[in-house]
């Protein structure tokens, strides 16, 4: 797997979606000496719903950030619990309720949505304030990574729409952009159509 090519991740904090919230990938990144902090929707329900559990509504929020930019306010309440052990995955350490709000100026629309995540770094390592940090950086990263996927390749058109396809077809987009952006290109439309015209550069993106 990956994480064997990544070695030793003493100090490291792997970052990752839902689609990565596994209790193996929990115990590998911890037995190389990181800390992981995972995204929980409903592809893992069981786990979801005893994080859900936890009383948050009687929970004092550690963080609350709000921003105003691009004519809309935009909030982060951050609450930060102990994971007991009937939250039952992997050297947990802390759960994360993650509220997220905007507010349009103009037409006073309001969306916002609850996130829950987990951690297995301790409350003395990362408090409401990293952790919520560390969110939003991968969100961040992430979003930028769906805006070049359909971009480039129109994902949103794609057909491939059953079973595990879609989650494949992800992880191979995911896969050669990242080989194209270690390869140091920053224009990935640019290098996708040469590509597309001279395929034999791509032995030389991959070393094979």
């Amino acid at each position: 797997i990956l994480l064997d090519r990544l070695g030793n991740l003493d100090g490291v904090v792997i970052t990752a979606d839902a689609l990565h919230t596994i209790a193996a990938q929990a115990t590998a990144i911890v037995a190389r000496g990181g800390h992981y902090l995972f995204t929980v929707k409903t592809n893992q329900s069981g786990l979801r719903n005893r994080i859900g559990s936890q009383g948050w509504s009687h929970r004092t929020p550690g963080y609350l950030l709000r921003e105003k930019a691009h004519g809309r306010t935009s909030t982060w309440e951050a609450t930060v619990a102990l994971a007991p052990a009937r939250i039952d995955f992997p050297h947990a350490a802390q759960t994360i309720r993650l509220l997220r709000g905007r507010a349009e100026h103009g037409s006073g629309e309001k969306t916002g949505e609850q996130v829950f995540a987990i951690t297995s770094l301790p409350p003395h390592l990362a408090g409401a304030r990293e952790l919520a940090k560390l969110l939003r950086g991968h969100w961040a990263i992430e979003n930028r990574l769906h805006w070049v996927r359909d971009t480039a390749y129109r994902e949103d058109a794609s057909q491939v729409r059953t079973g595990h396809g879609p989650h494949v077809m992800a992880s191979i987009r995911n896969l050669a952009l990242n080989i194209v952006r270690l390869a140091g290109h920053t224009n990935i439309t640019a290098t996708l159509r040469a590509l597309d015209h001279h395929p034999e550069i791509v032995r030389q993106l991959t070393g094979l």
